[in-house]
């Protein structure tokens, strides 16, 4: 953690539809993506599952997307929940009515638009 505040200089972070913790606790599909990104290495390291890190107030203003339907929408709820307890100016944005967000994303699609959008918005506010 201390290494990561160190080198953070970012003045905005955008998440969209973030994994934050991968601690494997029950069995599953996301536990099988979990293994197969961690290998051997340590789910604990904060730097891999940010949500162990005891220290987030150094990180600058954050936009977390999620989805309704999400399998991935609690965490970055609960980033989100956990930022502002820090003390982090954050903003969580739910796109109703959608599931993972990547693909459409990545191909400019119409729905994410609306993600699209506000996050746009934010970068602009944020690097003034």
């Amino acid at each position: 953690e201390v290494k990561l505040q160190k080198k953070l200089n970012a003045k905005a972070i955008v998440l969209i539809n973030p994994v934050v913790d991968l601690r494997r606790d029950e069995p599953g599909p996301y536990t099988t993506v979990a293994n197969w990104y961690l290998g051997d290495k340590d789910p604990t390291d904060s730097l891999v599952s940010h949500m162990t890190a005891k220290e987030l107030s150094f990180l600058p203003p954050t936009i977390i997307m999620t989805c309704e339907k999400d399998l991935l929408k609690p965490q970055g709820v609960k980033l989100s929940e956990r930022l502002a307890t820090h003390g982090v100016a954050t903003q969580t944005i739910d796109i109703p009515q959608k599931d993972h967000l990547g693909g459409f994303w990545a191909a400019g699609h119409s729905n994410a638009d609306i993600a699209i959008d506000k996050t746009v918005k934010f970068i602009l506010a944020e690097s003034k």
